[in-house]
């Protein structure tokens, strides 16, 4: 053990940090029964380094003031933490499990040939976006494109030429992964600030970010941008 310190100590020496760089020291536990969770991935989402925790949830990680670091583990929410100011106190990362929402079956005590006859007549519901798509229509452009190649689709004549129902299903694509990304960048908010419900909403006007910046940014500067606004936020609110 003393040998394991030493070997560290000579390690941490070697280093060279400027004021605003250095070694980050935390513990990474489960949050309610405080107990340490061992191999969690720690990762600065600046310089892209990480590390795991060890048996009693101890890590350190080279950050500088400004970065951001991300705690991943299975089966558990991620966590992040903005660095403000380096110093050699450990910081406390709590660690909440994922609530896994499952929906309810009804079960029934059907034999084999009625549960083959339910199975295959069953009218199986889809959601939103497949019933919007399957609402959209061949165009009269489409029908004769069809006729010109005696069965066969013609090759437009320009590359980018979209038809009617082609740009229909595009546009519902763009639909389906914005309404994704939005989900995740809620829940992004949720455990970098903590809020819920009408605090939440309150929060995300407040920050006002476009939607291409929530599509296209990476997860470092979304997560910053999020933690600086959240610090401008708790300022406003102590001062009502």
């Amino acid at each position: 053990m003393k040998t394991q310190l030493l070997l560290l100590f000579l390690l941490i020496s070697t280093w060279g940090f400027t004021q605003d760089e250095g070694l980050l020291f935390g513990q990474i536990k489960e949050f309610g029964n405080e107990a340490p969770i061992a191999t969690a991935h720690v990762l600065n989402l600046k310089t892209l380094k990480g590390t795991i925790s060890n048996t009693n949830g101890l890590f350190m990680i080279p950050v500088e003031i400004g970065d951001f670091v991300k705690v991943s583990f299975l089966g558990f929410n991620d966590n992040y933490y903005l660095v403000q100011k380096i110093d050699k106190d450990t910081i406390q990362l709590k660690m909440i499990p994922k609530a896994y929402q499952i929906e309810e079956v009804d079960v029934y005590p059907w034999t084999k040939e009625e549960f083959k006859y339910e199975f295959v007549n069953h009218d199986f519901k889809k959601d939103s976006i497949d019933q919007l798509k399957d609402k959209i229509t061949l165009s009269e452009e489409d029908i004769e494109a069809a006729q010109m190649g005696k069965g066969y689709i013609a090759i437009p004549i320009f590359a980018n030429y979209k038809t009617k129902k082609e740009k229909q299903i595009i546009a519902l694509e763009e639909l389906k992964k914005w309404v994704a990304k939005e989900e995740e960048y809620r829940k992004l908010i949720q455990r970098i600030t903590g809020y819920k419900e009408a605090e939440l909403n309150a929060f995300i006007i407040f920050c006002n970010f476009s939607k291409r910046y929530i599509m296209y940014a990476r997860e470092y500067y979304l997560g910053l941008a999020i933690s600086k606004k959240y610090l401008e936020f708790e300022k406003l609110k102590s001062k009502r």
